[in-house]
């Protein structure tokens, strides 16, 4: 279970990873229109950052255990 958490962590940092590099790419540049909206583009935002914060912390936990 553990190996687990830890995959999913990674993995939730690799994505949020992705989707903050495609908002920044869209800031500076406009005609990409990886994120058309600006609900879309906080809501990605959002989810990025608390994303790897609960990443995060499941990393911390699981390696507290060890």
């Amino acid at each position: 279970m553990d190996k687990i958490k830890r995959l999913t962590a990674h993995v939730g940092i690799i994505l949020s990873g992705i989707i903050l590099v495609f908002y920044i790419i869209d800031l500076f540049n406009a005609k990409s229109l990886f994120m058309d909206s600006a609900a879309s583009q906080g809501a990605a935002l959002v989810l990025s950052v608390i994303s790897i914060s609960m990443a995060i912390m499941i990393l911390g936990m699981t390696r507290q255990k060890e």
